[in-house]
């Protein structure tokens, strides 16, 4: 059961964090979260990201996203 649970709330962690803002690190550029990209072989996430600092978007992956500060909206 408890594995269930575990899997389940991963499952749900990127689809809850698409159009959501963070920053890399405590005083670096902000970014927000738009997508999705795929599951890669060592188990992360790859996610799509918006970085407003130099206006692209780029593949960052869920692990680090999971690290970084929420930002303010």
């Amino acid at each position: 059961m408890l594995n269930q649970r575990v899997t389940k709330t991963h499952r749900t962690i990127p689809e809850s964090l698409v159009n959501t803002y963070r920053r890399f690190g405590r005083f670096g550029p902000a970014y927000q979260i738009l997508g999705i990209i795929r599951k890669l072989d060592s188990g992360d996430i790859l996610m799509k990201i918006h970085v407003f600092e130099s206006n692209e978007d780029v593949e960052y992956p869920l692990s680090n996203i999971l690290n970084d500060p929420l930002e303010a909206n």
